[in-house]
């Protein structure tokens, strides 16, 4: 599976959580060329802030590389007469950088504590 796929997911929760009602925000691939992007956008109209930027640290990280049933087995998932789909994975690990730009520190500060607060409570990702 891509990593990219997480990418989307991440960025698609962002967006279910309507912070896309308020910013801007940019997917990992966006952030390389911020202001390339966004003045192309916008065509060069200023910066609007706020603005938030997902970005990708590196690729990912392998996280057990030993040998489980998960791996090797797999996992039924639906099982019917004709049909039966089966899941095999390997846990990884990606890290993320949220950068959140804003006129004033004081709102930066409130959408980090509103996304940190979102990301704990509500750590799932539908891929």
């Amino acid at each position: 599976m891509s990593v990219s796929l997480y990418d989307k997911a991440v960025l698609d929760k962002l967006y279910k959580w309507g912070l896309n009602n308020s910013s801007t925000i940019l997917a990992p691939n966006d952030v390389q060329n911020l202001y390339e992007v966004y003045s192309d956008k916008t065509n060069d109209k200023e910066l609007v802030l706020p603005l938030i930027c997902l970005n990708r640290n590196g690729n990912f990280t392998i996280r057990n590389t030993n040998k489980r049933p998960l791996t090797v087995n797999a996992l039924t998932i639906n099982k019917n007469n004709k049909k039966l789909e089966t899941l095999n994975a390997i846990p990884i690990e990606i890290s993320y950088q949220l950068d959140i730009f804003t006129r004033l520190r004081a709102q930066a500060d409130e959408y980090a504590r509103e996304l940190t607060f979102n990301f704990i409570n509500y750590p799932e990702l539908s891929i």
